[in-house]
């Protein structure tokens, strides 16, 4: 039997200075993980009045009033000359434990053949359940795009000049 080497292992080798110093710069600035943003700050939304009507494709009027959201995303599809609906249908997607849960989406876009062509969910912030449930939608429902428009996501839409469909 050969008897194994004497000396350090490779976790006790001594490391050239130069590799310590730029392990130890790297290990204070980096953090494992996931990566949070720390800029938390909302981004400016326009202010749209509460009272302000919009309409939709079959000529409904709406307010909005509870909440400035869901007016800025109206005033968003409204401005891009989208044919939308709201309603608040929820759609019945079953869960992996077998229970049953709801989708609700909000703003419903049709193209010029009465076709659904986006569903959109108005949000104040994204969470696991929610893309939880929106993966659950996906697969059971595949015929349908959806989006999720929170606040950032209407900031950058407002600077576009189009939605993209």
């Amino acid at each position: 039997m050969t008897q194994p080497k004497k000396g350090p292992s490779i976790k006790q080798k001594k490391l050239p200075k130069k590799v310590q110093e730029a392990i130890q710069k790297n290990q204070q600035g980096k953090k494992w993980g996931r990566q949070v943003k720390k800029n938390l700050a909302r981004p400016e939304l326009p202010q749209i009045k509460a009272d302000e009507v919009f309409k939709d494709r079959d000529g409904k009027k709406h307010t909005f009033s509870e909440s400035a959201l869901k007016r800025v995303a109206a005033h968003l599809l409204q401005k891009n000359k989208k044919q939308w609906r709201y309603r608040n249908f929820s759609f019945p997607v079953v869960g992996h434990t077998g229970n049953e849960m709801e989708v609700t989406f909000d703003f419903y876009v049709y193209d010029s053949n009465e076709t659904i062509v986006r569903v959109i969910l108005v949000v104040p912030s994204e969470s696991r359940e929610l893309w939880d449930r929106l993966g659950l939608f996906k697969k059971q429902f595949p015929m349908y795009q959806h989006e999720v428009w929170t606040p950032e996501v209407m900031a950058e839409l407002l600077e576009k000049s189009w939605l993209g469909y």
